[in-house]
């Protein structure tokens, strides 16, 4: 449901569907990653009336608090932080990326960390966010 409510440009339904399911799942399993992390995600880019960036972060932070590497939790707290206009928090938030990737490979989980995709992102995302925050130009975020 969370991904047809997405697909379906957050109808206002289905989204209401999706956190019910996400909140029941809580309820019976108070420290289920996976419904933090959709419930993150859907009041983090809804495009509805229900879009609340803060309860978002609220649900991400609970997730990270249980499981520290969870890398996509890790970019979504990150993009709804710029979005937020918190630019140092979500840079912050990037590097700690970077820094759960690198622990990965040093526990050898992981190869090349600095190579993958993921860390190449955060790179690309932590240089722009840079640039927006020393006030140089070609800030290419929008800001609340």
């Amino acid at each position: 449901y969370a991904n047809a409510s997405r697909a379906r440009g957050w109808e206002e339904r289905r989204f209401r569907a999706a956190v019910l399911l996400f909140q029941e799942m809580l309820r019976r399993e108070p420290d289920e990653g996976r419904a933090l992390y959709e419930l993150g995600l859907m009041y983090g880019k809804a495009t509805n009336r229900y879009r609340d960036p803060d309860r978002a972060i609220r649900y991400l932070d609970r997730l990270l608090a249980k499981e520290d590497k969870h890398i996509p939790g890790r970019f979504a707290r990150a993009h709804i932080l710029a979005e937020m206009g918190r630019l140092a928090d979500a840079k912050r938030e990037y590097e700690e990326i970077q820094n759960q990737l690198k622990l990965l490979e040093e526990k050898g989980v992981l190869r090349d960390a600095e190579k993958t995709p993921n860390f190449r992102q955060a790179a690309q995302n932590i240089e722009k966010l840079e640039t927006c925050l020393s006030g140089s130009p070609g800030c290419e975020l929008a800001q609340p």
